[in-house]
């Protein structure tokens, strides 16, 4: 038998171009340019999602975790206003009392508010803010006074032109001219009826009254003689 013998540089030529075949493709596909740049590309797509989603994730925790205790402190003060109101439309007037006359057809009242709570807070809104039934009216108090726990006064001042509470003027004397030249003329009046207890000097400015064809609402100077009230007014008068 013959042997086929090949020479040493033949054997390795040969092998070289064995591996030369058989090297793998991933080889090359690393050495791709577009395979480099898919890469990169969602690399950064990542990385600028992070960044991004970073603080919408902190600002979404803290949130939640914020969330509940101010839902229930609002809700804790809903329920607490809810029963404010509740209470509030429970009060009323009580121990309605009339007083002395404070001016011309007007008189004073006091009450104290009922079924307010000892531990209610806003004693003098709610006491602004419930209406006396009173003459077939309803008046909201000019005053509120705070006395304590549970005890709140109203005051008011009615007109209802009560008798007790309307003076009149009597008879009137003409003063003659104020001066000589004035051009005005001085009328005098006596105040009839000043209810008890009353304050002269507001029951004569708002006293009304009418002559030689002029209105007016009360006197423009008021003084007391011998222990009556008197009101003046000058008038314009071409003669003096």
């Amino acid at each position: 038998m013959g042997l086929n013998y090949q020479s040493t540089d033949q054997r390795f030529g040969s092998d070289y171009e064995s591996e030369d075949t058989c090297v793998p493709s991933e080889t090359e596909s690393l050495k791709d340019p577009r395979g480099t740049r898919r890469m990169s590309t969602g690399f950064w797509i990542f990385v600028a999602a992070l960044i991004l989603g970073l603080p919408l994730f902190f600002e979404t925790s803290t949130h939640l975790v914020n969330q509940c205790p101010l839902s229930y402190e609002a809700r804790e003060r809903m329920r607490d206003q809810e029963k404010r109101e509740r209470q509030k439309m429970d009060m009323f007037w009580d121990q309605v009392e009339a007083h002395h006359c404070t001016t011309y057809g007007t008189r004073g009242y006091t009450a104290y508010l009922a079924n307010l709570p000892i531990d209610y807070p806003n004693r003098i809104e709610a006491c602004k803010e419930t209406k006396l039934e009173i003459r077939g009216g309803s008046y909201f108090p000019k005053h509120c006074e705070d006395q304590g726990p549970g005890i709140v006064m109203g005051r008011w001042e009615l007109n209802h032109n009560e008798p007790d509470c309307a003076p009149f003027w009597s008879w009137f004397r003409n003063k003659g001219c104020t001066s000589e030249g004035s051009g005005k003329r001085r009328f005098e009046h006596f105040l009839e009826h000043l209810p008890y207890g009353g304050d002269w000097r507001e029951f004569c400015a708002t006293t009304p009254v009418s002559f030689h064809g002029m209105h007016f609402p009360g006197a423009e100077i008021c003084f007391q003689h011998n222990g009556g009230t008197y009101g003046q007014w000058e008038v314009e008068d071409s003669t003096c």
